[in-house]
Parts: C-alpha cells; sequence; structure tokens
C-alpha cells in the first residue's frame, strides 16, 4: 500500500498579497487618525503651559502695584539694549540673570519663574528650533509675551498697568510661536497699520507670524492667552493684527 504525498497548507501568493493590501489600507486609514489624535494631546499640553503663564503673570501683577512684567531691563550699561539675548552664552534667556547678575539684566521669563516653578512649562511639544538664534536645553521658549503690555508698544521699559486693559478679555497677553527660540515678545509693530482694521494686507511678518519662522503648530492654529486668563485656541487668518488690533494693543480698545 503506497502512502499518499502529504498536503502542505499555507497561503498563496494572491491570498498574502490581498492580506498586505487589507493590512496597508488600513494603516493608511488609520495613521492619520493616530497623527490627528498625537497632535491633539500636544495642542491640550500646550494649552495648559500658557494657560500657567496667563495665571503667573495675574499673581505677579497682583504683588506688583497691578503692573505687568517688563519684557526686559537693561544688562548692566554693556551695551546692549535694544533686544534679549545679544550675549554669547551657555546661560539661557531666563536663567541668565539668576546665574551672572552682574552681566544680565532681568526679563519677563525671569521674572516668572518663581511664580511658573518650573521651566519645563516654556516648551510646547509641537515645537522645533527656530532657524535665528537657536535655542538650548535651558533657554527653550514656544511662547511669546506681548510688547504691548511688557513696554506698551513703545520699546521701552515701562510695562502697562491693569488699568490700561480696557478689556482683558480679548487683550492677548501670550501667544505660542511654534518655533523654540530666544525671541520672546510678540512683535507687534511688524505689520503694523495703526488702529483702523484693513482686508488689504501681506500677511508677512503680519502677528500672529510676527516672524518668517513663527508657522502655526496646531492645524493652522497657535494657542493664545488673554489678559483676563482664558486660554484660545485661533487659526492665524482669524488673528492678524492687521484685522484685529484690538487684540493685540490695548490702545486700539474703544
Amino acid at each position: 500500500m503506497s502512502l499518499s504525498p502529504r498536503r502542505i497548507s499555507g497561503f498563496t501568493l494572491i491570498e498574502l498579497l490581498v492580506v498586505i493590501a487589507i493590512i496597508a489600507i488600513l494603516a493608511a486609514i488609520l495613521f492619520p487618525v493616530f497623527a490627528k489624535a498625537r497632535e491633539k494631546a500636544r495642542q491640550a499640553s500646550c494649552s495648559s503651559n500658557i494657560k500657567q503663564l496667563g495665571m503667573s503673570s495675574n499673581m505677579y501683577v497682583q504683588d506688583y502695584d497691578e503692573t505687568y512684567m517688563t519684557e526686559w531691563q537693561n544688562y548692566n550699561g554693556d551695551g546692549c539694549g535694544n533686544f534679549w539675548p545679544c550675549q554669547n552664552t551657555n546661560y539661557g534667556w531666563y536663567t541668565a540673570p539668576l546665574n551672572d547678575p552682574n552681566q544680565f539684566g532681568l526679563n519677563w521669563g525671569y521674572l516668572l519663574i518663581s511664580y511658573t516653578k518650573s521651566a519645563q512649562i516654556m516648551k510646547c511639544p509641537s515645537s522645533a528650533p527656530g532657524g535665528w538664534n537657536p535655542p538650548t536645553n535651558t533657554d527653550w521658549s514656544s511662547y511669546a509675551y506681548s510688547n504691548w503690555i511688557g513696554d506698551k508698544g513703545a520699546g521701552g521699559n515701562i510695562a502697562a498697568t491693569l488699568s490700561e486693559i480696557k478689556t482683558p478679555s480679548s487683550q492677548i497677553l501670550f501667544m505660542e510661536t511654534g518655533k523654540g527660540c530666544k525671541l520672546v515678545e510678540i512683535q507687534g509693530y511688524n505689520g503694523w497699520n495703526g488702529c483702523t482694521p484693513t482686508t488689504n494686507f501681506n500677511p508677512t511678518n503680519t502677528c500672529p507670524v510676527c516672524s518668517p519662522d513663527w508657522n502655526a503648530p496646531h492645524s493652522g492654529g497657535r494657542n493664545y492667552v488673554y489678559a483676563d486668563g482664558h486660554v484660545k485656541w485661533q487659526i492665524d487668518s482669524q488673528m492678524y493684527s492687521t484685522i484685529h488690533p484690538e487684540y493685540w494693543n490695548q490702545a486700539c480698545t474703544n
């Protein structure tokens, strides 16, 4: 009696290709969903960070005669008086005054350290290093402070007071830049058209894209915290300083 050959079961080539095709289709469907969910989580983390900055600022204001933080103070006559930072150093921009007070003047980030208790909130998970003056681990900042409040748009060291903020619920205090860099003020003068809204404008270097590499980090938008402490995500096209100057400069609010 002869034995019949043993049949070996398995996938045919066609079946294998079908399985691979199904896996590829599922991956194409699910990966964007996962990416979107991950970005939403990052946006939520960033929203928490910027809210803490807003709360810390409000605590600072109550401690200092209802006056906001100045953007920066002069650096002991070192010749660097028009932007921060201008030193080549390993110190972070908000830790330098603590490490070397004889060389570095105060800035808003340093002034808030005692209220935030953590430098980690200065970094948004979706941020990437900026092209200008790249950050290190000690000076990464994903957020910018309004120069219309920090120096009232005058380029000096006199910050606004609570009484000068006519509508706190619509006055931007901090915004997310989308880049981790040392340019930590909202340059409200870039693309500025005065207090008259206009629809005929060039959005290049116009807030919220106040700097060329400040691309919106969260699905075409970014987080803002207002002077009253509330946080809101907005897409850039709704927030240009040339169409809503009242969001940016308290002097433009009736």
